[in-house]
């Protein structure tokens, strides 16, 4: 009698197991074992929080970054000007109007120029 109550405890055990796996389990939509860990509220022997991951290094995604600032580079100033041909709509031919709307965009350029040398020994 104990026998097949204890057979029938572990069968009914077994089917729990999966059951509980089958609906609480993971699923197809997988998450990362650190995310799973983090949102079972998985605890160290310490009683607080199993450590973090150590983060990758390099830059970020959205990270702006430094960009290129060379302060002591001499600076020039080129204008570009609309011709008066261009001053005019193409569609109705009324003039355009100047909207005081700039685009300033800089650029590094390495200015090659010759040079003489003279040797003297």
């Amino acid at each position: 009698m104990i026998d097949r109550l204890t057979a029938e405890n572990e069968r009914l055990r077994a089917l729990l197991n999966k059951r509980n796996g089958a609906i609480f389990g993971r699923s197809s939509e997988k998450q990362s074992a650190p995310q799973a860990q983090e949102q079972a509220g998985v605890y160290n022997s310490d009683g607080g929080h199993a450590p973090d991951q150590a983060r990758k290094r390099g830059a970020r995604f959205g990270h702006q970054g430094h960009g290129r600032k060379i302060p002591h580079l001499p600076e020039v100033t080129v204008v570009h000007e609309i011709p008066d041909e261009e001053m005019y709509c193409p569609l109705c031919g009324k003039p355009r109007r100047l909207t005081g709307i700039e685009e300033i965009s800089c650029e590094i350029d390495y200015e090659v120029r010759p040079v003489l040398k003279k040797h003297v020994r």
